[in-house]
């Protein structure tokens, strides 16, 4: 049986940290072999910090060179003697990727990504009942069946024994904005938790496009903080000492699953029936309006057909009732 396995999945962070848990129990189950991660460098300390034993190579500079960078990559990945390639991305960088690796000796099995299933659930109208989606965890895990490595997922929320602070975290924000809530229902619970208790806020965002909305919403008092002068290293450890994390459909939401910490998770335009809930969540911990459009969109990268945005209305106390069983 193959002992180097190379496993591919580039980006976006909420992908990548998702792939944990799949990893973790394969390095739990083959210890016998050695599993490396290609991945972007940023993405490095989600794996440091709770894979150890996995080993990482970067991407990065081979990323803007195009097909001639991919040859290179391919030329180094070839040095290590892989046997087996699991593809957790399938895109079209990996695709060229496969064919230069191609080879009678390298086994390869590619993330599943159920796209026909994914339309009929997003389309404008639903004829009938669509059942949900499978969880992303589970088509990652099909991958290695796939390559003889099957592993038991307990999709139980991922042990975390760190000491909890008074503290929770806050990713208003999502990279696209039908995923976003109103930053006047982000003021208003903010207002509620600093009027009605002594918890913490960190606030959780991409300092390139949301640093001004964090600001605006920290300013002016104590108990809440931003966390862009953080490194990913730093705001994984913040996070794993959180008694929650209120989130959009966002990469914050997969984060804090890699690091056991529960998560309650506001869903606008996408939908956990996509299968992007975060490993191990409670589904009770999922709000969402639920409206006979959505979801719209499995990334939320599409613009609202009905033009209102209404999946994003979602009101305040909605999430203050969630918040009560873990804040003091």
């Amino acid at each position: 049986m193959a002992k180097k396995v190379l496993i591919i999945r580039l980006s976006a962070m909420g992908d990548v940290a998702m792939t944990v848990p799949v990893l973790q129990k394969l390095i739990q189950t083959y210890p016998q072999k050695q599993f490396t991660l290609l991945t972007r460098k940023f993405f490095f300390p989600i794996f440091q910090h709770s894979t150890p034993k996995l080993n990482l190579i970067a991407i990065d500079e081979y990323l803007d060179k195009g097909v001639l960078g991919l040859f290179r990559l391919s030329y180094n990945l070839k040095k290590h003697n892989f046997t087996t390639v699991a593809d957790l991305h399938n895109v079209l960088r990996t695709k060229i990727l496969k064919k230069f690796l191609s080879s009678h000796s390298v086994r390869w099995a590619t993330l599943n990504k159920n796209r026909v299933e994914r339309k009929k659930l997003t389309a404008k109208k639903k004829n009938k009942p669509i059942e949900p989606l499978a969880r992303v965890y589970k088509l990652q895990q099909e991958v290695f069946e796939k390559l003889d490595m099957p592993i038991s997922l307990d999709e139980k929320l991922i042990s975390n024994s760190r000491e909890k602070i008074n503290a929770i975290g806050f990713a208003p924000g999502s990279k696209h904005e039908t995923k976003n809530w109103k930053e006047s229902n982000s003021k208003k619970l903010l207002d509620f938790l600093i009027q009605n208790t002594n918890t913490s806020v960190y606030l959780f965002g991409d300092p390139n496009t949301e640093k001004e909305l964090l600001n605006s919403l920290a300013e002016g008092n104590k108990q809440i903080e931003t966390t862009f002068h953080l490194s990913l290293k730093e705001q994984l450890l913040l996070i794993e000492k959180l008694k929650v994390m209120v989130s959009m459909d966002s990469s914050n939401m997969h984060l804090a699953s890699a690091v056991g910490t529960p998560v309650i998770s506001i869903w606008c335009a996408t939908s956990p029936s996509t299968g992007f809930l975060g490993y191990g969540q409670d589904e009770r911990n999922t709000i969402s309006l639920n409206l006979d459009c959505s979801p719209c969109s499995i990334y939320g990268n599409k613009k609202c057909w009905r033009g209102d945005l209404a999946c994003t209305k979602i009101p305040v106390d909605a999430v203050q009732e969630k918040l009560f069983s873990f804040i003091d």
